[in-house]
């Protein structure tokens, strides 16, 4: 299905819908499934923008204890991911242009 980003289509057209996405890189494949199930022939991309982010991490701590002290041991990992917003609008090629 052809996805127009900042642009329009060449031809003339109708809106069938608008179908809003939170992240691009993982729902792109719903909007498209939404709008063939309205019937639609291709998606324009009308606005985007960043809608955040989210941050995942975590870590934990080893030690021991020996007579006359201890040691320890501190590891760590995290993940960070920019999310964005989407709005997409089916549309449907008109057969009499």
């Amino acid at each position: 299905m052809p996805i127009y980003l900042d642009s329009y289509p060449p031809r003339p057209y109708d809106v069938l819908g608008t179908v809003y996405l939170n992240d691009t890189k993982v729902e792109m494949g719903y909007a498209c499934g939404r709008a063939k199930a309205l019937g639609a022939d291709a998606i324009i991309a009308t606005s985007k923008g960043y809608g955040g982010s989210a941050s995942f991490g975590g870590s934990y701590t080893t030690g021991n204890v020996y007579p006359g002290g201890f040691n320890a041991n501190n590891f760590g990992a995290g993940f960070s991911r920019a999310m964005t917003k989407m709005q997409l609008v089916a549309i449907k090629w008109r057969k009499n242009a």
